[in-house]
């Protein structure tokens, strides 16, 4: 779908970052910081043309270039306009919160939080840092406690199957 291209292609700046990145055993400083935060802009370097007459790909490049900035455009990075894909950066803005917030493995020196404790923060920045739609779906119940397996057991399983035993058949995986 569209949204899971907006997920998947979002972060595709941080290609020429990865040196800052692949740092996981301490927080950024705070220049490391500031060079992330370019991380949105940099998806244009992929392309050496934008291609502004494919719907499909601007809302692409829209989620990857506002996924940080707050919904109602007051915060966050980088200070471009807001675009007509709100609600899809919305949905992605908490879904990368989400991913930062919860990785106890891949940070860490990152505790993580689970899921209660963001849906309250998310209500808090309600219609101001997250867009109040994608806050009152994560809010369902149904919803909370899958995003809660997903990033506890569900974390675990990627983590093992990418990184550690994934050439181990599936009957010796320990989790």
């Amino acid at each position: 779908t569209l949204l899971d291209d907006c997920c998947m292609y979002h972060d595709l700046g941080k290609f020429w970052m990865t040196d800052i990145t692949e740092n996981s055993m301490r927080r950024l400083t705070d220049d490391e910081f500031l060079l992330i935060k370019e991380h949105p802009l940099r998806f244009e370097d992929v392309y050496a043309r934008i291609d502004e007459s494919d719907p499909r790909f601007m809302c692409i490049h829209d989620c990857a270039i506002t996924h940080h900035l707050w919904h109602d455009g007051t915060r966050g990075y980088p200070n471009v306009p807001q675009t007509k894909n709100r609600p899809f950066a919305d949905i992605l803005a908490i879904a990368d919160s989400i991913d930062a917030a919860t990785d106890y493995l891949g940070r860490p020196y990152n505790s993580g939080k689970n899921i209660d404790q963001l849906v309250e923060e998310f209500r808090a920045g309600s219609g101001t840092h997250y867009g109040p739609e994608a806050v009152e779906a994560i809010s369902v119940q149904e919803v909370r406690n899958k995003l809660q397996h997903i990033i506890t057991e569900g974390r675990k399983e990627i983590y093992y199957n990418i990184y550690a035993f994934n050439d181990l058949p599936d009957d010796l995986l320990v989790i």
